[in-house]
């Protein structure tokens, strides 16, 4: 969520460089300059948002694992619970 909102901000204030832009024809090229370096830190936070999402389906895939790993886990020992009441049951018949 962070890396979406640092992309939206960077959207928001790159509008801000594109009106400077035309103001002013000295100043038109610094902001030019401005808005390429500016743009430029796009592909990175593009690369930042693409690994954050990586790491998020990672992450869910690992919580997935767990979650069926524990229901194995409950389902053996439930199966143990109830062969050791079937074996007290067939003690106790003795």
């Amino acid at each position: 969520m962070q890396r979406r909102a640092a992309l939206q901000l960077h959207e928001a204030q790159r509008s801000r460089i594109l009106e400077s832009c035309g103001h002013d024809k000295q100043a038109a090229r610094l902001w030019r300059d401005a808005l390429r370096g500016h743009d430029a830190r796009k592909d990175a936070l593009y690369r930042a948002l693409v690994g954050a999402m990586q790491g998020q389906r990672a992450a869910a895939a690992d919580v997935s694992r767990a979650s069926t790993s524990l229901q194995r886990e409950m389902m053996g020992q439930q199966d143990a619970q109830t062969r050791v009441r079937r074996l007290n049951a067939a003690l106790r018949d003795d």
